[in-house]
């Protein structure tokens, strides 16, 4: 599998719990928006989010880079922006990936003029190596208002996010050209019909590489109108070949069960694709499907708390996922989950601050570093009403297994 982190020579298979190691503020003059974090392959990792002014616009994308301690190495820096006065729909939420052999390329969507999909690459000092580049244009691009995922592969890189008629991945090789045409997948269909309707893409796709190419990419999808009656959702997903081709789209998550799912992540392991789903604000379902995109097995309860409306996901190694989740009571959390889907360890809490209320609006970041420290983005609320931003730290141990 390919990962942004993890190694498998430090980090032993017997290593089956997590425990908080520390935390360290995330400082930068704007407010920390829907963010993306990732390792990078030099040590350390990179943060990128939507900056929001004092006046809650959106202003831009901007990133960090911060070290194996989880400082910040390299002050917060502007990748787009600033930008005119607007709202969130004018930038969406970044991918950002690292890149072989050091450095990050970071991907978002953005409306000015038109909508457009924008890559930049940087060096591990926050350099800009290019300037930035459009990857699509409004007919490829789709709602500006829509997240960018980013996925490492093997040999370059992967842009994901969705658009009205189905979800779209570009490939770029280590050069950061693009390997081919965009392909999109997963548009309205009348399989998995629910009241007579077809379901639709919904956004949030996520994926993870194996090595050698191929690619396992889940979504959200919806039935019914949300602003006219009862919506349901679900979580589908496919395999795309390294070639291009793709795989049938299949229900990953038992569709249609509950009203409420949030941002679906996916991790590539040995035996096939773990993916994960927040519902109903409380529960992390998932399932593991196989190197094939197909799966016989259940879907599983993997943890329950209240308040958790995101979480996210990463390779910690070839036999262990970790998420990462906060919940509006100022507790940052993170457990370790076993292929197929099973719950390693108890979960690990960290209280960053004493009566600090949290924003539960804003998805976490989680990356695993070369050393194996599991690093955690989220966005709080300080006494006084300032929004701010704290990195926790937690690290793989043989505590408290269960196995």
């Amino acid at each position: 599998p390919v990962g942004d982190g993890g190694n498998d020579e430090i980090l032993s298979p017997l290593a089956c719990g997590l425990i908080p190691t520390g935390e360290t503020e995330l400082l930068d003059d704007f407010e920390i928006g829907r963010s993306s974090v990732s390792a990078l392959l030099g040590g350390g990792g990179v943060a990128s989010w939507v900056a929001v002014d004092a006046a809650g616009h959106a202003s831009g994308i901007r990133s960090t880079v911060f070290g194996m301690d989880g400082g910040q190495t390299v002050s917060p820096f502007w990748v787009s922006g600033p930008g005119v006065v607007g709202d969130f729909s004018e930038y969406g939420r970044p991918g950002v990936s690292a890149l072989s052999p050091s450095g990050f390329i970071v991907g978002w969507k953005e409306q000015r003029s038109a909508n457009s999909v924008q890559a930049m690459p940087f060096s591990e000092s926050g350099e800009a190596l290019s300037p930035s580049v459009v990857v699509a244009s409004e007919s490829e691009a789709g709602f500006s208002d829509d997240e960018v995922s980013a996925v490492r592969t093997d040999d370059g890189y992967a842009f994901l996010w969705a658009r009205s008629d189905g979800v779209v991945l570009m490939r770029f090789d280590s050069e950061r050209k693009a390997a081919g045409e965009p392909e999109c997948f997963g548009g309205a269909s009348a399989d998995y019909a629910v009241w007579g309707e077809p379901y639709s893409p919904a956004g949030d796709p996520a994926g993870a590489a194996w090595s050698g190419g191929d690619m396992y990419v889940a979504w959200l999808v919806q039935w019914g109108d949300p602003l006219h009656g009862e919506v349901l959702t679900g979580v589908f997903g496919t395999l795309i070949s390294k070639e291009g081709g793709v795989g049938p789209v299949a229900d990953v998550d038992g569709s249609p069960l509950v009203a409420s799912r949030h941002n679906p992540q996916v991790v590539a392991v040995p035996d096939g694709a773990m993916v994960f789903v927040v519902r109903d604000g409380a529960d992390v379902w998932g399932r593991l499907v196989g190197r094939d995109g197909m799966s016989n097995l259940p879907v599983q309860k993997v943890t329950q708390e209240e308040g958790m409306q995101y979480m996210a996901a990463a390779r910690l190694n070839d036999k262990r996922a970790v998420l990462a989740w906060a919940n509006c009571s100022g507790t940052v959390s993170a457990r370790l989950v076993a292929p197929p889907m099973n719950p390693v360890g108890d979960v690990a809490r960290h209280m960053v601050g004493e009566g600090e209320p949290w924003s539960c609006d804003t998805p976490p970041g989680v990356a695993v570093l070369n050393s194996g420290q599991v690093v955690v983005l989220s966005k709080y609320v300080a006494a006084g009403g300032k929004p701010s931003s704290k990195v926790s730290f937690f690290a793989p141990s043989p505590e408290g297994c269960i196995e």
